[in-house]
């Protein structure tokens, strides 16, 4: 089985997280990412220019949230206000998505994110800890119970 991961967050052209999730996950096959710059580079203005209107970005990334299994929202302290995930957020919410909240941002500013933080069904201090429980949860759900109980004898 295999799980669909959305990856919310900052969309950086210079310290880009994504990259990373996908190395990390690199020849797993039971995972699957979708993102909201999918096809795109990862600086906002180029990737605004691809498309002619920009409300394309918010149908286009409501509808990989619905083909998701889990959100994955990884916040952290950068020139965004992080208005974009949270809708995202909000959204995945409503669709009884899995939440898995990565909160990279510095204490003082976590009053400003508390709705993410008490949306998530799940939350990690940073992203290896996220990204552990993510291949742990692929793994487990790619678990299939053996279907010919005659092959493996009377233990089962």
């Amino acid at each position: 089985m295999k799980v669909t991961i959305y990856l919310a967050g900052d969309v950086s052209s210079t310290d880009r997280w994504r990259p990373q999730v996908l190395e990390r996950f690199k020849g797993n096959d039971s995972v699957v990412f979708l993102s909201p710059i999918d096809g795109c580079r990862y600086s906002y203005k180029p990737a605004k220019e691809i498309c002619s209107k920009s409300e394309v970005f918010l149908y286009a990334d409501y509808h990989k949230i619905d083909l998701s299994d889990i959100i994955l929202v990884f916040l952290r302290a950068c020139e965004s206000r992080h208005s974009g995930t949270s809708a995202e957020v909000g959204y995945a919410r409503a669709k009884r998505k899995l939440i898995i909240y990565v909160n990279a941002i510095p204490k003082m500013e976590w009053h400003f994110y508390e709705f993410i933080q008490r949306t998530a069904d799940i939350v990690f201090d940073n992203l290896e800890e996220g990204l552990d429980f993510l291949e742990k949860y692929a793994e487990e759900m790619n678990y299939l119970p053996m279907e010919d109980k005659e092959d493996a004898g009377a233990d089962v």
